[in-house]
């Protein structure tokens, strides 16, 4: 008497383990550098909103300097 088995799922071997993590590990990269690069553009647009709040305190303290000016 013999069995036989269909669909079986093999196991997975050190290969398959190997390749499995080296994706993950370069997904995790991916996924780094991505952040790194939306980071760079908050960065970027902090440093442009910090500039325009200057300004714009500038503007303000002159306007209640010299109220005749903006009329």
């Amino acid at each position: 008497m013999s069995i036989k088995f269909s669909n079986v799922i093999p196991f997975p071997t050190k290969e398959v383990k190997s390749h499995q993590l080296q994706e993950a590990q370069q997904m995790a990269l991916d996924i780094e550098r991505d952040l790194d690069v939306q980071m760079d553009i908050i960065m970027q647009k902090a440093e442009e909103v910090e500039q325009l709040s200057a300004d714009l305190l500038r503007l303000a303290e002159d306007m209640v300097r010299n109220p005749g000016k903006y009329e």
